[in-house]
C-alpha cells in the first residue's frame, strides 16, 4: 500500500512537472530597460546632431521599453505564464491579441523594425516642425513580405515618390492611397532606385486587417532630411512608442538650458510628423519599468490615461500630453513651479 501511495505521488509530481513545461499561446510582457535620449548607448550618442550648433543637455530623458516573450519570441511556458499572472507588473496577452499565428519570428522583428524607423523619422518631422526649422520628407521601402505580390518587384532602399500618378512625401500618404483601392487591382507605383527614376506595377492583395482594402506587401518608412545631421545609435528594440521621447531629446539637443531641469523624466508615446502625441500598448510595464528608476515625473499620451486609473504611479506623478509642444511646455513649466502646476492623470478625466 505504501509502495502504491509513492507511485501516485510521484507521477502526481511529473504531471504537474509536465503540465508546467507546456508551451501556451500567450505573451509575457515584462518591464524592459530605459535608454536615455540624450545620453549614450554603446559608448555613443544616442542621438547625435552634426552640422549645426548644439547644447548639451543635462539630466535624462527616458525611453521606457517592454520585453516580449512567447508568440513570435519563443515559447512560454505555463509555469511562466503562471508566475506572471500573479505579478502585478507583468502581462499575460493572448498572442492573438498582439500576433497573427502566422507571423513568423523574423517577421515580426522586421515589423518592429519598421515601427521603430518610422518612430525615428516622425520624431524628427515633430521636433524640427516644433522649432520651425525646414524639412524635406520622403517614403523608403524598408522591406518586402517574403509571401507578398511585391516580391522581385521592390528593393529594400526604393523611394516611392508616386502612386497611381499621385506625388507622395509621407507613409501616411502613401497607405492612404494604396488602401483606397480594392484587392486585385494593379497599382502603379513612380519610384527612384539607384538615382533612376522607374514605374513599378503591382497586383494588389487584401490587407490583413481589412478584405476589402488593398495590400502590396512592402514595409516603408519615412525618410526625413534636414539641414544637418540626425542620427541614431539605438536599434535593437521596436515598435513606434518611442518618438515622444525622442523628439524631446532633439529638441533639447538644438536648445540652450534643459529640459529635464538635471532630473530624471521618463515617457512613451507614438508621434505623427506633425506632433501629435498618440496611445500606446504595455503602459503598466513601462509604468513599472520607470518607477524603478528616480523619475521625477512620467509623460504619456493622454488617450492612455483611462489605463491607469491613478494620478500617481508609486509617487511618480503621470502627466498627460496631447502634442510635442505640450509636453515642452509641461517640462518648462515644471523647471519653474513644479510637478503641482502639472495635470495629471485622473483615470476618468484629465486634471
Amino acid at each position: 500500500m505504501a509502495d502504491r501511495r509513492y507511485l501516485v505521488a510521484v507521477f502526481g509530481a511529473l504531471l504537474i512537472v509536465g503540465l508546467l513545461v507546456l508551451p501556451v499561446p500567450y505573451v509575457k510582457q515584462s518591464p524592459g530597460p530605459i535608454f536615455n535620449t540624450i545620453g549614450t548607448f554603446d559608448d555613443k550618442e544616442l542621438i547625435a546632431i552634426s552640422g549645426t550648433e548644439t547644447y548639451a543637455p543635462d539630466g535624462s530623458l527616458g525611453l521606457v521599453t517592454v520585453t516580449e516573450r512567447g508568440g513570435p519570441f519563443g515559447i512560454l511556458l505555463l509555469g511562466e505564464a503562471l508566475l506572471g499572472w500573479v505579478n502585478p507588473d507583468v502581462a499575460i496577452v493572448p498572442r492573438s491579441a498582439l500576433y497573427p499565428e502566422e507571423l513568423s519570428e523574423e517577421q515580426a522583428r522586421t515589423r518592429n523594425r519598421v515601427a521603430f524607423g518610422n518612430s525615428q523619422g516622425n520624431a524628427i518631422s515633430a521636433a524640427l516642425g516644433h522649432l520651425g526649422l525646414p524639412i524635406v520628407t520622403s517614403v523608403l521601402v524598408s522591406g518586402v513580405a517574403d509571401d507578398g505580390p511585391s516580391v522581385g518587384l521592390f528593393e529594400v532602399g526604393d523611394q516611392i515618390t508616386g502612386v497611381q500618378g499621385a506625388g507622395v512625401t509621407t507613409t501616411e500618404e502613401l497607405v492612404k492611397k494604396v488602401r483606397a483601392n480594392s484587392p486585385g487591382t494593379e497599382i502603379e507605383f513612380d519610384v527612384i532606385r539607384q538615382g533612376e527614376p522607374r514605374k513599378i506595377k503591382v497586383t494588389s492583395q487584401a490587407a490583413n486587417d481589412d478584405p476589402n482594402a488593398a495590400s502590396v506587401g512592402i514595409f516603408i518608412s519615412n525618410d526625413v532630411q534636414a539641414e544637418f545631421e540626425i542620427d541614431f545609435a539605438l536599434d535593437s528594440i521596436g515598435g513606434p512608442s518611442a518618438g515622444l521621447m525622442f523628439a524631446l531629446g532633439i529638441i533639447d539637443e538644438l536648445t540652450p538650458g534643459n529640459l529635464t531641469k538635471g532630473e530624471e523624466v521618463a515617457g512613451t508615446g507614438t508621434v505623427t510628423p506633425a506632433g501629435e502625441v498618440g496611445p500606446i500598448g504595455g503602459l503598466w510595464q513601462k509604468l513599472a519599468a520607470a518607477s524603478n528608476q528616480d523619475v521625477e515625473i512620467f509623460l504619456l499620451p493622454a488617450d492612455n490615461c483611462d489605463d491607469v486609473n491613478r494620478s500617481e504611479f508609486r509617487g511618480m506623478p503621470l502627466v498627460p500630453v496631447k502634442s510635442v509642444t505640450e509636453a515642452v511646455n509641461y517640462l518648462r513649466k515644471w523647471a519653474m513651479d513644479g510637478a503641482d502646476s502639472l495635470p495629471r492623470c485622473t483615470g476618468t478625466e484629465i486634471g
